[in-house]
């Protein structure tokens, strides 16, 4: 099978690019946020935590130009 080629194919990838790692720094933030409050999963707040940096580091840093 070929690959999908063209121009709307084109910018859905781009845009998919942009907007997963915003959804996936909003469902990460909240995930730490619900598992700051309870001391079983305090564990999950620094690892989630960094997780959301990470996705906004990546948003951030595809919008910079060269």
């Amino acid at each position: 099978a070929a690959p999908c080629t063209g121009f709307k194919n084109l910018m859905i990838g781009v845009h998919l690019g942009l907007i997963l790692p915003i959804l996936y720094a909003l469902v990460f933030a909240w995930r730490a946020y619900k598992a700051y409050s309870n001391p079983e999963k305090a564990y999950l707040v620094n690892i989630l935590g960094l997780m959301t940096l990470g996705s906004l580091l990546t948003v951030c840093m595809s919008q910079t130009c060269d």
